[in-house]
Order: C-alpha cells, then sequence, then structure tokens
C-alpha cells in the first residue's frame, strides 16, 4: 500500500489501536473531555483474537503488599482505584473470594504460605479434604460485557495497521482495507501481538523504546461444571498445580501460565492433570471442558510500563501488564488520558 493510494478517511484527536481492556479503558477516560466523534477504536482480528477476551478476568492483589516493591505498590493503587470506580464496578464485573490453598499435612507449603500472606484460616473443600488457606477479596470480570459498556459510545471498527508515520503534527495510519486515519495522538494496544508490528520501530525512531517484552502462552480449560452444589456463589482457588475459576452463571476455567516457575503450560496433559486433581478435591466429575487459549506479553523483572514511542510523544503505549491486564488497564488509562489532555490543550 503506497500512502499516495490512501485516502484520508477519518480524522481524529485519538487514534486507538486495540480494542482490549487497555485500548478500551483509554478510549472511555478520553471521552470525558472529548467528543466520542473525536476518539476512534481499530479492533485488528486480522492478526489474532485480543488478548483480553482470552484471559481469566480476576482483578485482585493475589496477596502483594505495600511498601515491597514498585511493581507491588502499583498493583495496590490499581486494584484500590479500579474496584472503587462505577465506571468498572456496574458493568460487567462481579465480586468475588480469592482463595491460595493449602493441604493441611503439606506443611512446607503452608509454611510457604505463612510467610508470604502472614495468616491461615481452615477451609474445607470438598468432601473429605481440609485445607488452610489465605482468603482476601477479588472481583472477576465478564471480558465482553466489560468491554462492550467502556467502548458503547466510541467507533470500532475491525481492520488492521498497514503502516504508521509522522506528518508535521499528525499521526498517519493506513490501514490494511485501504482508509488513511490522522489523528492528533496514537496509543498502542496491542497487548502480547505489538510486537508483529515492526512499523512503528522502522518509522518513529524513538528515543526511548524498551525492552521487548517475553510472549507468554497459555491455556485453559472453559465450560459449565457440575458445581452447583456451590450455588450462585463465585471464587477463585488458587493451588501449587493451577488455579480453578468458578463463576456466578457455573462457568468455570482451569489453568495456569506455570507451574512452580517451570516450563509454559499449553498442552492437554497438563491440563487434564489440573483437571483431575481438582475433580479430586471436589470429589465428582467436572464434565466436559474445551481448550482455549491466549497470550499474554511480560515485560523484564515484571514491570509494566507506559511511555511515549516518540521524542514528540505523539504516539504511546504500555508494555507487559502480563495476567495483571485486568487490574492495570483501568488506571493506565485513566492516567493516559490525563496526560492526552495535557498534550492536546497544549
Amino acid at each position: 500500500m503506497k500512502w499516495q493510494e490512501a485516502n484520508v478517511k477519518y480524522e481524529v484527536d485519538i487514534l486507538v489501536l486495540g480494542a482490549g481492556i487497555l485500548g478500551c479503558s483509554v478510549a472511555n477516560a478520553c471521552s470525558e473531555f472529548l467528543s466520542p466523534d473525536k476518539i476512534l477504536i481499530i479492533n485488528g482480528k486480522r492478526l489474532a483474537a485480543p488478548c483480553s477476551l482470552s484471559s481469566t478476568g480476576i482483578i485482585c492483589k493475589m496477596g502483594i503488599k505495600t511498601g515491597i516493591s514498585p511493581l507491588g505498590d502499583l498493583l495496590s493503587r490499581a486494584y484500590d482505584w479500579t474496584v472503587h470506580s462505577d465506571e468498572f464496578t456496574h458493568h460487567g464485573i462481579e465480586p468475588s473470594r480469592f482463595f491460595t490453598l493449602a493441604p493441611a499435612e503439606d506443611k512446607g507449603r503452608v509454611e510457604t504460605l505463612t510467610r508470604r500472606y502472614g495468616s491461615l484460616h481452615n477451609c474445607s473443600l470438598g468432601q473429605h479434604q481440609d485445607f488452610l488457606a489465605h482468603e482476601e477479596e477479588a472481583f472477576l470480570v465478564d471480558p465482553k460485557r466489560l468491554i462492550k459498556h467502556l467502548a458503547q459510545d466510541i467507533l470500532t471498527i475491525d481492520d488492521t495497521a498497514y503502516e504508521v508515520r509522522r506528518v508535521d503534527d499528525y499521526v498517519e495510519v493506513v490501514l490494511a482495507s485501504g482508509a488513511m486515519v490522522r489523528s492528533r495522538l496514537l496509543f498502542v494496544a496491542m497487548g502480547a501481538y505489538q510486537d508483529l508490528w515492526q512499523i512503528f520501530k522502522a518509522d518513529l525512531k524513538a528515543g526511548n523504546d524498551q525492552k521487548t517484552c517475553k510472549v507468554v502462552p497459555g491455556s485453559f480449560l472453559l465450560g459449565k461444571t457440575n458445581l452447583e452444589f456451590l450455588g450462585r456463589q463465585s471464587f477463585v482457588l488458587q493451588m501449587p498445580y493451577g488455579q480453578l475459576i468458578k463463576r456466578a452463571d457455573g462457568t468455570t476455567m482451569i489453568g495456569s501460565t506455570h507451574i512452580n516457575e517451570g516450563p509454559y503450560l499449553s498442552g492437554k496433559a497438563e491440563l487434564k492433570m489440573m483437571k483431575d486433581r481438582f475433580e479430586d478435591l471436589f470429589q465428582l466429575s467436572l464434565g466436559t471442558m474445551a481448550i482455549e487459549s491466549g497470550q499474554r506479553a511480560k515485560a523484564p523483572k515484571r514491570r509494566p510500563v507506559l511511555y511515549a514511542l516518540d521524542n514528540e510523544e505523539k504516539v504511546w503505549t504500555a508494555k507487559g501488564l502480563y495476567k495483571n491486564g485486568w487490574t492495570l488497564g483501568p488506571l493506565f488509562g485513566h492516567e493516559w488520558a490525563i496526560k492526552a489532555r495535557h498534550i492536546l490543550q497544549g
């Protein structure tokens, strides 16, 4: 596609590439000070399904305490901001509980959890097994419902960015369809798939680009299971071998991105092993579950970053949200909207 062959079809103030939780949070936050017709979201379905829709959708601190690490402080601030925002908690987020479990007879794991969390209590699950558990507040997200709400007033088109260039005070993006978008600011929110686009590195000549994130694949089981006896309550069970997530509607997910920092899981054998162990826990068959998969972008030293890709601060991105995307995405969107407003107003 040559630039002279593309026609300017859209002129906006904010262009967002990516329609996951980060991209839609950015667009929604910017709509607080811009008319929705000044914002455009490009949902690049031609490349891959959004990371956000192939995830567990957990918002939780997971035992992380403040004052210990920058990541812990950031996650705590993001968690508090998201769960106290009416924009999010009233649209597709349900209260839940997060249990980190250890069989009472597993002295080593009990000691490890006690060192991390400080206190454990008795938690009886299934019919014959007793566990010690750390329990904390959590929220489960309905990804489709929340993303639909965040982007409901903003034009979203299915296309793929083909080329990007800077022209005076604008960023121009040619789409695979042949249309061109001219925008004052561009936010790249493509998660684990961002590094597949070489166009940003080739033309923008960024002065402060970050290290490439490691793309972490993950698979999980999804389906309606035989846990009706637990009612409509939702919860997350964290075991050494994986996670089980039960939603209020009866949908259950089983999976993990790793086991004890070991190889990343993507095979049927590991998922079957996890399912078998959870069936032993509940003393029943969970039923048929389908295998789903997704990807995450993990930053070096687990440090998610929000930064400009070019020296003129016209093109921005966030990297390395990893499994914390649903916790960090809304806060990153809010904080970038503040920056964008300042830039646009000069």
